[in-house]
């Protein structure tokens, strides 16, 4: 052989060995993922939960490398494609395709929770993903878990439900209609003139339920809440808010003179006896309404409503929620609270007004602080108003000294006192 003829030979021969060396490196490769994927397997299929491999290859694409029996199960019960099996790559769309990709790139957290499908046939799933050691300049992997959660999610939905219902009328319940008025804050749908909130007070309830009983009580009641629902229109919502106490959310489409009608329409049903067993019950019912204001407090808005029935058992006719008159009977309560401290203190005086007892013979007399007052711990410019407002409103028991909100020995006492 020549030099060059040598040198030829032995580059053929080297290159000869090369590929025979990288057909062995890749025999060997494939043979250390074949049998890592079967230790893999081996592991999966002790796993008490749907679990696989899966990994990222070069081109981005998403493959399973193996699974267990469970997690085959759960892609059958899913809308992925069921003949998904190892080997396959995932769809390279959806929520699961984003959120893997997202975790490869260390841009998604390792939990997800999603659903699946939708009405009755949805199922609900909590996937979880852990990283696992590469197979050297093999594809990055991750140990995927799966946790079918659709019998805990229904399990919390019907108990919330038991929770937002009254088991008696199976209508929502006080805390069902707090949430009730914050959807309708947040919901145009009808009123486009906004919404009211109406609380609708059975009248002399206490009175049938201790005399008839408490079975014939509640057949009053859900015959009541029936009528209620027949008074309604569309898109209204009601609810039991209390023992005899019922709250309704009426989208107005002009004005609160909406709310109105609706009133108009419940104390119509209400006309009728109520006939329950083998006797007819005449029932009436007080209304009060209250105007829904943008970003209000429902629990607010309910205590005005609740405010105007208060009024209403007075009027005899549904009433409006105004602040002012909700003022004024604070500073009542303000006032009578006064009295009677001054009435426990012996501060009070007597004085007799001809024009307030021809008015009501029941209020002769108006009790006022001494004069040393201040020095009791009271605010006589505070009275004396009150008192100047009471000439010239006596029917409201604000200072008379009638036994309707004061005792009257502590009354009789404080006159006596101050006759003398």
């Amino acid at each position: 052989f020549s030099v060059e003829g040598g040198r030829a030979a032995h580059v053929v021969a080297h290159i000869v060995v090369s590929n025979a060396s990288t057909d062995e490196t890749e025999a060997n490769a494939r043979a250390t993922v074949r049998s890592v994927t079967a230790d893999d397997s081996a592991l999966l299929a002790a796993l008490p939960i749907a679990a696989a491999v899966v990994g990222r290859a070069g081109d981005g694409s998403l493959q399973i490398f193996s699974h267990n029996q469970l997690f085959r199960t759960a892609v059958k019960r899913s809308t992925m494609p069921e003949s998904l099996d190892m080997g396959d790559r995932l769809p390279r769309e959806g929520l699961i395709h984003d959120h893997l990709q997202g975790w490869f790139d260390g841009c998604s957290p390792d939990d997800l929770e999603f659903r699946d499908g939708s009405g009755f046939e949805a199922h609900y799933f909590r996937m979880k993903l852990a990283p696992l050691p590469r197979l050297g300049r093999g594809p990055r992997r991750a140990l995927l878990t799966v946790i079918d959660r659709t019998v805990e999610v229904q399990a919390e939905r019907n108990l919330r439900a038991e929770m937002l219902r009254d088991s008696l009328t199976g209508l929502p319940n006080r805390l069902a209609f707090t949430e009730m008025i914050e959807a309708a804050q947040s919901d145009k749908g009808d009123g486009r003139g906004g919404h009211a909130v109406l609380v609708v007070d059975m009248l002399r309830f206490s009175r049938i339920n201790e005399s008839m009983g408490g079975l014939f009580g509640d057949e009053l009641l859900i015959t009541f809440a029936r009528r209620l629902i027949s008074a309604l229109r569309t898109g209204d919502r009601l609810a039991r808010t209390g023992g005899n106490e019922f709250g309704i959310i009426v989208a107005l489409r002009r004005d609160m003179g909406d709310a109105m009608k609706a009133a108009d329409r419940i104390q119509q049903v209400m006309t009728a006896p109520f006939k329950l067993s083998n006797l007819e019950i005449k029932v009436e019912c007080a209304i009060g309404l209250a105007m829904m204001q943008p970003d209000q407090d429902p629990e607010e808005l309910f205590r005005n409503a609740q405010f105007a029935v208060k009024q209403a058992k007075t009027a005899g006719a549904p009433q409006v929620y105004h602040a002012e008159e909700a003022s004024q009977a604070l500073r009542r309560f303000s006032i009578e609270t006064e009295l009677r401290r001054a009435i426990d203190r012996d501060a009070l005086a007597g004085a007799h007004h001809d024009e307030v007892a021809h008015r009501d013979l029941r209020h002769r007399y108006f009790l006022v602080p001494a004069v040393d007052a201040a020095a009791r711990g009271f605010r006589p410019q505070r009275i004396e108003r009150a008192y100047r407002h009471a000439l010239g409103e006596a029917q409201h028991d604000i200072i008379l000294a009638n036994a309707y909100f004061l005792p009257g020995r502590k009354i009789r006492q404080s006159l006596i006192h101050a006759a003398r």
